[in-house]
């Protein structure tokens, strides 16, 4: 019986049809027979086609839209951290302050580099009260001297104020002695229309100020137990001349 032949016609590459190209693709497999492997490589081709203009259009608008997500990822992750920042570091009068927590307390860091026992060295200085909230009035620009008279004309129990007292009385002290200012308490003292020595006194008042009545003295006027206010302030005025004579 004949067989019927029929002949495949094949189709001209140069067809109306998106021309293609042949890319070869080759697998290995590893195959056993008869207890032993053998590798074997199996190979062919299939049609690639080439990427057309629009499908490159989109593709690079994906890629555009990427970056600028990304970009726009990368400025907000700045701006986070750049108010995180300024939340916690700030400047006042030109002093460098950092906001620290200790635990419940929130506390006002700042740091002076000071020459102390002729060793050059930096000192922290913690102030409860925020420097930029402190409005307390200061009559005159503090004038510092080597010497310094403290005195207190009520007794200390009476500026107690669940140790505030305590606490703002010594904070004069550490800072007066970095800066090797000498520091004495003298009840017959008072001041000295020389300005030989700066002359500080702490006393009950009707409003938390501080006021200047000689050459280097200044009443520390406490209304209420605003003891830590007018102390604080006293070393702002403290750190803003030392600030501004190191500069």
């Amino acid at each position: 019986m004949a067989k019927k032949k029929t002949d495949k016609k094949e189709e001209p590459e140069n067809s109306d049809k998106e021309s293609t190209e042949k890319e070869k693709i080759c697998e290995i497999f590893e195959v056993e027979k008869d207890g032993k492997e053998k590798v074997v490589q199996a190979c062919g081709t299939e049609n690639k086609k080439e990427a057309t203009k629009e499908q490159m259009k989109y593709e690079n608008k994906i890629l555009k839209n990427f970056l600028i997500l990304i970009g726009a990822i990368f400025i907000a992750i700045v701006l986070v951290i750049y108010g995180i920042n300024s939340i916690r570091n700030f400047e006042y009068r030109g002093i460098e302050f950092e906001v620290v927590k200790e635990g419940n307390l929130i506390l006002y860091q700042t740091t002076l580099p000071v020459v102390y026992n002729n060793e050059k060295s930096s000192y922290r200085f913690f102030l409860r009260k925020d420097p930029r909230k402190l409005d307390v009035p200061v009559s005159d620009a503090i004038e510092f001297q080597q010497n310094m008279v403290l005195n207190i004309t009520s007794d200390l129990d009476h500026f107690n104020c669940d140790g505030d007292g305590v606490i703002a009385i010594a904070n004069l002290i550490n800072l007066y002695g970095v800066l090797e200012i000498n520091m004495m308490r003298d009840e017959n003292a008072s001041c000295d229309e020389q300005g030989r020595y700066m002359f500080v006194q702490i006393q009950p008042g009707n409003e938390t100020s501080i006021e200047k009545f000689g050459p280097s003295c200044y009443n520390l006027n406490v209304k209420g137990c605003e003891i830590l206010e007018v102390t604080e302030q006293l070393m702002i005025e403290s750190f803003a001349k030392f600030s501004e004579f190191n500069s």
